[in-house]
């Protein structure tokens, strides 16, 4: 007669095994098991690759105030930056909103050559201007409508974080806001901001009359684009 088995394996002629009676030490896989790994299905531990977008920071700006800042969001780490905004708004009606680059506290920030246009929709009119050397930064939306509709977009930074004269921080966004005069339009933008010796590490959003809207809280969430 077969023995009857109790414990972890269980039965009498067809042995079963029991529920979390196997932990990973028992496993046969090749490598490491810790928190960075995974379990390949070749029974081999490995690390995930490196690439991709990684999380930096997400700040939210509810009520009003002169400016909406987030500081220390670009380093040395990634060369370049994915910042995600959403319902960015202004107090007075035809504000112009910018974005700034500076330093930690944005006590000195950077001035920017930048071009910026507009598509409309709903049979509006299209928009486009350019401005070198900008001490008010890179300009987001042209004449935004103090509305709770505000503004969102993806922008692109390049290359905050290059120490050394020539060196030169690049944006790219595209985004969409109601704007007076103009109507709802999709607004493209491209700029540049020469910041010689010093890096820029944090940002800036600015409008004349100050930002934000009653009621309405704005977000603004950065990535970093890993490469490897």
């Amino acid at each position: 007669t077969n023995a009857t088995h109790t414990g972890d394996v269980t039965g009498a002629t067809a042995l079963t095994i029991a529920v979390d009676a196997v932990d990973i030490a028992m496993l046969s896989a090749t490598g490491t098991a810790d928190a960075t790994t995974f379990l390949r299905g070749d029974n081999a531990w490995s690390a995930p690759s490196g690439g991709g977008l990684k999380f930096i920071s997400d700040t939210d700006f509810s009520g009003t105030a002169s400016h909406f800042d987030v500081t220390d969001c670009f380093s040395a780490t990634y060369r370049n930056y994915l910042v995600v905004m959403d319902m960015i708004c202004v107090q007075v009606e035809t504000a112009h909103i910018y974005l700034l680059l500076g330093n930690s506290d944005l006590s000195t920030t950077e001035s920017v050559s930048w071009e910026l246009q507009m598509l409309g929709t709903n049979g509006t009119t299209d928009y486009k201007a350019v401005g070198g050397s900008d001490a008010l930064g890179q300009k987001l939306v042209h004449q935004a409508h103090n509305s709770n509709m505000g503004y969102s977009c993806s922008c692109w930074i390049n290359n905050p974080f290059g120490d050394g004269a020539g060196n030169i921080t690049y944006t790219h966004a595209n985004g969409e806001a109601y704007a007076s005069g103009t109507a709802e339009g999709f607004w493209f933008i491209r700029g540049g901001a020469s910041h010689g010796l010093d890096s820029v590490v944090s940002m800036r959003l600015t409008a004349s009359g100050g930002m934000g809207y009653s009621g309405i809280t704005g977000h603004v969430t950065v990535y970093g684009l890993a490469e490897s």
